[in-house]
């Protein structure tokens, strides 16, 4: 399996996707230039490649590679299953985010409330913890 790497993060992706080489490269224009594909175009390449092999003389496209558009309609539906993985994997460490977040929060809080109890026996106190100070400031 092919590897993508981001920061921290490796994805494998199945040997049958080819990532084209401009992958993560392109400018937001040259995005909006290419065609816009419409839902089902995997099947649909899949589908028409084994009519043309089916029936070649009738169907024979100029130009059109039936093995080429077999596989580009297998990419297509392969990496429409790897998308829908990540963004299930993105769901849950948003989640997890969330979570660790809202803990650290209510922990930051009990730390907050014994410096402001001691605060009037211990002035400087507050020194110890500026960032605190800052995060539960009124203008957040």
């Amino acid at each position: 399996m092919a590897e993508m790497k981001q920061g921290n993060v490796t994805i494998s992706i199945p040997d049958s996707i080819e990532i084209p080489d401009k992958a993560g490269e392109m400018s937001p224009e040259e995005v909006r230039r290419l065609p816009k594909a419409r839902h089902g175009v995997g099947l649909t390449s899949e589908a028409t490649a084994e009519a043309i092999d089916k029936d070649p003389e009738r169907l024979a496209p100029h130009g059109v590679d039936k093995v080429r558009l077999a596989k580009l309609g297998e990419m297509a539906e392969n990496i429409d299953n790897v998308i829908v993985d990540v963004e299930a994997i993105t769901v849950r460490l948003k989640q997890a985010n969330l979570l660790i977040d809202a803990e650290a929060h209510e922990e930051l809080r009990k730390v907050l409330a014994f410096v402001r109890s001691q605060e009037k026996f211990d002035a400087r106190i507050l020194d110890l913890v500026p960032q605190l100070i800052t995060y539960f400031g009124k203008n957040k």
